[in-house]
């Protein structure tokens, strides 16, 4: 009898236990609800740039005498932006030329020496020594001829390149250096650009590049006149983000811009397609399974995940374009995906 009671008790006590216990609330889940923008409605504000820059410098050290350009000037192939002063330069020229004019002095003297030594030698009168000797002082003349004849060619491209051109057909973008200044060869004095071969260029964050096709097309139309537009194409993405704002910048050729199209301009550009622009979803939410592409779909209110095949396309640093498996609206697990499970239950989304 005491054994009895004393296990109904038991068996109460246990029951009573099981009553208790809670099961554990869902965990919080980190994830994304795929939204999807037509993309004729997107655009995006960027700038006129040149495809063509060059950065212009002397090749010579010098005190800047001269620079009859500044910004927004236009420059013609050959036209002078800057002059360094020549003072120096010209003296040194000359006196390339009196070393010149020495050389060839001492060189006339060494021939004639050795013409009369070849004749004496020829009447037994001087040895072969003192020929060998006419021979070897005539060569080393011949020699500094041509050494100071090259000094002569360098000092006065020197002296040339004391003055600085304009390469093509352009306009000055930017100056570096004003007169007065003293710049060493090779430092910069000021950066032209061709107004013939124009780009659009803008700066996208991810989520905007990854609807982007390698062949997209634009319409790119000047902020200050919206019906004043040209057509554009993508020429290319840069690889490397900005590291304040995370946005990559995309350079948009543009075919035959109108006039009013200039360099520094306000524009707008937006995608040249009627069709929706491609969901996109971050590479952390996808992950393999069996072989196959997959993601976690959350399904609401159930409150629980599945797995979703899908199809992927072209990556663009941390998010990848999605070509098939989902739609609009589907909330996908971003974080923790390989520690889910089919039916694994989930609490409220918090957004990554």
């Amino acid at each position: 009898m005491t054994s009895r009671f004393i296990m109904i008790v038991c068996l109460l006590a246990v029951a009573g236990c099981q009553e208790e216990e809670t099961p554990p609330a869902p965990r919080p889940v980190v994830s994304e609800v795929l939204t999807l923008t037509p993309t004729n409605a997107r655009s995006w504000v960027g700038t006129v740039q040149s495809r063509s820059e060059a950065d212009l410098a002397f090749q010579v050290l010098g005190r800047v005498a001269e620079r009859p350009v500044d910004v927004g000037d236009v420059v013609e192939e050959g036209d002078v932006v800057a002059r360094l002063d020549t003072a120096s330069l010209v003296a040194a020229e000359r006196s390339a030329e009196a070393a010149l004019g020495q050389a060839e002095a001492r060189q006339r003297t060494a021939r004639d020496a050795l013409t009369r030594t070849r004749a004496l030698f020829e009447r037994k009168v001087a040895s072969e020594a003192n020929l060998e000797a006419a021979v070897q002082a005539l060569a080393v003349a011949r020699s500094e001829v041509d050494r100071a004849r090259s000094a002569l060619v360098q000092a006065a491209d020197r002296r040339d390149n004391a003055t600085l051109r304009a390469s093509t057909h352009a306009v000055v973008t930017k100056t570096y250096v004003s007169p007065g200044a003293t710049v060493s060869a090779g430092e910069r004095v000021l950066r032209i650009a061709r107004t013939d071969d124009l780009e659009a260029v803008i700066d996208l964050p991810e989520p905007a590049i990854a609807t982007i096709n390698k062949n997209a097309a634009f319409v790119v139309g000047l902020a200050a006149a919206p019906r004043v537009t040209a057509d554009g194409r993508l020429a290319y993405i840069e690889p490397v983000a900005e590291a304040a704002t995370r946005t990559r910048r995309v350079h948009i050729t543009l075919d035959s811009p109108p006039p009013s199209f200039r360099l520094g301009s306000l524009v707008s550009a937006s995608l040249k397609t009627g069709k929706d622009a491609v969901l996109s979803l971050p590479i952390s939410a996808v992950f393999e399974r069996d072989g196959q592409t997959t993601v976690w779909r959350v399904v609401r209110p159930e409150n629980r995940v599945e797995a979703v095949t899908v199809e992927l396309g072209q990556e663009f640093a941390e998010r990848v374009r999605l070509t098939s498996g989902l739609s609009q609206g589907n909330e996908v697990v971003t974080r923790g995906v390989h520690s889910l499970q089919d039916g694994t239950i989930v609490g409220k989304r918090i957004g990554d």
